[in-house]
């Protein structure tokens, strides 16, 4: 319950005067909507909030770790590529898989960075759904394309394709389990966090607030 002349939050139901203004408050028991609301808010406010924590630790893998880690991991490629296979190198299925390689970096590179930033001025539970979404897509999603889709496209597929996947396709589907393994850890901690609940409230609860 909140008091109607200064909007402070009352703690106890049958509370007869605010503690913060002393003025009376309307006696009654609140609509079971009205008390859910209220409950969750009083728990919220004895829980942590804000960018800390695990949810500060996210943020810096997102905008930092995951740019770093893609771009240097295909630099890294594209030298044993080259040291395996000179002669690929300015032919025209050379100049594609680059192009779309780095195409491909750069986009998770991107959107790793925007779910950084939409976790950082994000206000709702809307933004964690989207970053939970961007997860999948920088994570599983991304090192099919790039250590399966892209490769197998090229010209001189199959030299490539063996590089990436091996007699017994070990590489990608170890690429694969890593990034789902990456997704999933973030993905359950965003969705269990009781600080990214508070920090990224619900539509009723943020509708409650603006109220006050």
């Amino acid at each position: 319950m909140f008091c109607p002349q200064c909007s402070k939050l009352v703690s106890t139901l049958d509370a007869r005067y605010c503690h913060a203004c002393g003025s009376r408050l309307p006696q009654g028991e609140p609509s079971a909507p009205a008390k859910a609301v209220t409950e969750e808010i009083q728990g919220q406010a004895a829980s942590p909030a804000g960018i800390g924590g695990w949810l500060l630790v996210l943020v810096g893998v997102l905008m930092v770790a995951v740019p770093l880690v893609g771009v240097g991991s295909l630099l890294s490629n594209l030298a044993i590529l080259k040291h395996l296979h000179p002669s690929l190198v300015g032919t025209p299925g050379w100049d594609w898989y680059l192009l779309w390689m780095w195409l491909a970096v750069g986009c998770a590179a991107g959107l790793s960075v925007y779910a950084s930033l939409r976790l950082l001025h994000g206000k709702s539970a809307r933004d964690v759904e989207a970053v939970c979404s961007i997860l999948w897509v920088i994570g599983p999603i991304a090192a099919i394309v790039t250590n399966g889709l892209i490769p197998f496209m090229m010209h001189e597929a199959e030299m490539l394709m063996y590089d990436y996947i091996g007699p017994t396709g070990v590489p990608l589907v170890g690429a694969i389990l890593g990034g789902a393994i990456f997704s999933l850890v973030w993905t359950s901690y965003l969705s269990r966090s009781q600080r990214v609940r508070n920090t990224y409230p619900q539509a009723q609860v943020e509708a409650q607030r603006a109220g006050q």
